[in-house]
């Protein structure tokens, strides 16, 4: 019996894109670009920073619910499957996108009274 593997992402920052839902192939999907920092002290002990930007897609019912819930500014948390697909117009290059399956909604720039522009 074959055996179960998976590369599984868990990953927290802020959604730097307004998320529009949209049909494929009749199925619900929302896309997500989530911001992560990533912080550390170099040889010297100066602080440094980097930021990384993480595309998060979620499917069905699912990206119905993160419509309602979500828009830029917001900071969550989002769990899913690592997922690699081809780049539109290259042969050899691809892109790797987390598949949501999970969806936390930590902080609403709303509730803030913070503008998402």
């Amino acid at each position: 019996m074959p055996r179960k593997s998976e590369c599984r992402v868990d990953c927290m920052g802020f959604v730097a894109n307004e998320p529009q839902l949209r049909q494929a192939n009749g199925t619900p999907v929302i896309n997500l670009v989530v911001m992560e920092n990533e912080y550390w002290k170099d040889g010297e002990g100066n602080r440094k920073e980097r930021a990384h930007a993480h595309n998060v897609s979620f499917w069905g019912p699912y990206a119905e619910t993160v419509d309602k819930l979500v828009q830029k500014g917001a900071y969550v948390r989002v769990k899913g499957n690592l997922r690699y697909r081809p780049i539109e117009g290259q042969q050899y290059d691809k892109t790797a996108e987390i598949r949501g399956d999970e969806f936390y909604l930590l902080d609403d720039p709303r509730e803030r009274g913070e503008s998402t522009d």
